[in-house]
């Protein structure tokens, strides 16, 4: 776990009322922004795939990367039990404050929880690859094979890379391909008031990619929640 936290102090920014902005940068140099204020946001406010994946939790619940908790707020809300946990203790931090319960801060692929614990696990806003690239999402997801009750379910978010008629990504899917790389991994880094966090690989999978990786770990992609053609969906996952 990085002491820099800059995803952290962001969040915190958001929570004492002020305005964040967070730069999202590529080894290529290309920049994405996004507002802190999206990891607050209410049920209301989800997008269609969130809101019909969160029909389909049942107990227990673990929010792996659950940030400022919104979807651990709302299942809470529901009367479900959910274990919140983060990387950031800043981000972790936050979420307490705004009534999560269950928090806890650590590390994925390696999660402090008993053989069989959950019957769903949520991976939000791109979790599924929040490991790298193949190996390390197998590995990840062989984790939350052991920690998942036979009848259980992984709701994992992805974005679909090819899906893009954005010159800089089809760019940078080329030079994935010369380098031997899934299309969709990229290396970023999180920049936010003159900070900048360390670089890590995020895996964006396409479905196909999702049940290729699944069935290596020992589990199966049952369907895909999507809203029209928009490339972001949530894979169910299942135990074979």
């Amino acid at each position: 776990m990085s002491g820099k936290d800059v995803f952290g102090k962001a969040i915190m920014d958001v929570w004492r009322g002020e305005k964040a902005t967070i730069s999202v940068r590529r080894d290529d140099g290309y920049l994405d922004q996004e507002e802190g204020s999206f990891y607050f946001a209410s049920h209301e406010q989800f997008p269609e795939a969130d809101k019909q994946a969160m029909n389909l939790v049942q107990p227990m619940v673990l929010d792996v990367g659950c940030g400022a908790g919104r979807h651990s707020l709302y299942l809470q809300s529901k009367g479900l039990d959910v274990v919140s946990l983060d990387i950031s203790t800043l981000t972790i931090r936050v979420a307490c404050k705004r009534g999560v319960r269950a928090p806890v801060l650590a590390a994925a692929p390696w999660l402090p929880f008993k053989d069989k614990s959950y019957g769903t696990i949520i991976l939000m806003f791109n979790n599924f690859g929040i490991c790298g690239g193949y190996e390390e999402t197998v590995t990840f997801l062989k984790e939350l094979n052991r920690i998942l009750k036979s009848d259980g379910c992984i709701l994992a978010s992805s974005l679909h890379p090819t899906l893009t008629k954005n010159e800089s990504h089809l760019k940078y899917h080329e030079l994935n391909r010369k380098r031997g790389l899934p299309l969709g991994l990229v290396s970023i880094r999180l920049e936010y008031g003159g900070e900048e966090g360390d670089w890590f690989k995020l895996l964006l999978a396409s479905p196909e990619e999702m049940k290729m990786l699944s069935q290596k770990a020992g589990l199966e992609l049952a369907n895909t929640i999507c809203h029209r053609d928009e490339p972001f969906y949530i894979g169910v996952i299942r135990k074979t």
